[in-house]
């Protein structure tokens, strides 16, 4: 049985009497809608450099690359991608508002999954993603109080509790969010904020982080022409296809047993909400209907 259900809303094509127009079936066919981001020149000069730059942090190698694996899989389920390669502050908003604004009204049966991969953090009680050309002297920010530093980041860097705003809560569509990214803190705070961060999870949404709070993910062998850890993981279970949470869980499992083995520091953590854990089976392949599932009240769900 899935251990996730995850599933969109196909808007019934019903005829009110001449008053409402009827749904046509291209109308009512689900969509499969991506948005995928990642960030890794964060200097902007075109080419990796193995040490940082000035104040910027340090370059990633595997961030584009991540999202050309995802982006690879996910085409093969008819998803409409729309991917970014290192974004600033203004773009990556600019993206991700344009893209929310395209979820409105989803037929049901609709997916929509998000991916970052780049260096993120968490600070103050927040997370948030690092955009391109983000400049930090720690000295100077460690001088700073908790007020102060809280503002710093917020005009600086990408409040995920912002993006996550953006996106569909409608409880019949299916959001999968995916971040690929460090959750440590850059600074001293004066207050343990940082291991009791809480992104709130809306109840159509299903949230996986690469790594536990306060603590760094894994980067895979970029020199080798690697993925990220997490990205080869998300990939590999992706182009098996099937139930979408059930891939999502299997992401988890895996990753949890490599942790387990001690190959790995950290494991995914994983957040779903009530209705997405309700929804009906989705696979991700054109035309499989499934096996038959029993109600939610009659199957238990767990990672």
């Amino acid at each position: 049985m899935s251990a996730f259900k995850f599933a969109c809303i196909i808007v019934c094509g019903v005829v009110l009497a001449a008053a409402v127009p009827a749904v046509t079936a291209q109308d009512s066919t689900p969509r499969r809608i991506a948005l995928l981001i990642g960030n890794g020149d964060y200097n902007l000069n075109n080419k990796f450099d193995p040490e940082p730059i000035g104040n910027y942090v340090p370059d990633l190698r595997n961030p584009c690359r991540d999202t050309e694996l995802i982006k690879r899989q996910l085409e093969k389920y008819g998803f409409e991608i729309f991917d970014y390669c290192n974004v600033d502050q203004k773009t990556f908003d600019t993206r991700s508002d344009s893209f929310s604004a395209g979820l409105t009204k989803l037929p049901k049966g609709s997916i929509v999954f998000v991916y970052y991969s780049g260096h993120g953090m968490q600070f103050h009680g927040r997370m948030f993603t690092v955009p391109v050309l983000f400049e930090m002297d720690p000295k100077a920010v460690n001088a700073f109080s908790d007020e102060e530093q809280f503002k710093f980041f917020s005009r600086n860097a990408n409040d995920v509790g912002d993006l996550l705003e953006k996106l569909t809560d409608d409880k019949n569509v299916a959001l999968i969010v995916a971040f690929d990214n460090c959750r440590d803190n850059p600074v001293n705070e004066k207050v343990a904020y940082n291991e009791a961060v809480s992104i709130r999870t809306a109840p159509n949404t299903l949230i996986q982080y690469a790594t536990t709070p306060g603590d760094r993910a894994p980067d895979g062998d970029g020199s080798k022409g690697r993925n990220s850890a997490y990205a080869i993981v998300l990939g590999e279970e992706l182009a098996k296809g099937g139930d979408i949470g059930d891939i999502m869980a299997q992401v988890s499992n895996r990753i949890w047993k490599i942790y387990d083995s001690g190959k790995r520091d950290t494991y995914a953590e994983t957040n779903i909400g009530p209705a997405f854990a309700a929804l009906t089976y989705t696979p991700l392949k054109v035309g499989d209907a499934g096996p038959p599932r029993k109600s939610p009240a009659e199957t238990p769900r767990h990672l």
